[in-house]
């Protein structure tokens, strides 16, 4: 599980997207930074940061198990590590 800027090569680095994403969902991520469940974008995040804290709120486009909740959780608090920042998931 990964959070991606929203202009990572990942995504945008290829002119055929299949790969990566379903395309009916190519406009949901025009703004969004995006998350990647095995190797597939799942959806979008966005963060708030803030003095004391950074605020992530994600956007799914699926409802998410418990394996890939915790692993959002995750990929959250190693970005707010990097940041120095605890996280606060919305």
């Amino acid at each position: 599980m990964f959070l991606l800027p929203n202009y990572d090569e990942y995504t945008i680095g290829y002119r055929d997207h299949r790969a990566v994403f379903d395309l009916s969902h190519r406009f949901d991520l025009v703004c969004g930074h995006i998350l990647v469940f095995d190797g597939r974008v799942g959806g979008t995040w966005r963060r708030v940061l803030k003095k004391s804290e950074v605020v992530i709120e994600t956007n799914t486009f699926a409802p998410l198990s418990k394996t890939e909740s915790r692993a959002v959780a995750e990929a959250a608090d190693r970005y707010g590590a990097f940041l120095e920042l605890p996280v606060v998931m919305t």
